[in-house]
């Protein structure tokens, strides 16, 4: 099994439960897509 390098990129909340989120090299670069889609209006 090879290991994958990740991220903190701090607290989730879900169900009054709240644990660390962590993410990959390409899923932190989505979300980073993602945010800056939704600033500029292109949220779809």
């Amino acid at each position: 099994m090879s290991e994958i390098p990740v991220l903190r990129l701090g607290p989730i909340t879900a169900a009054g439960l709240e644990a660390g989120m962590y993410g990959c090299e390409m899923c932190v670069a989505e979300l980073e897509h993602m945010v800056k889609d939704a600033a500029t209006g292109r949220d779809t």
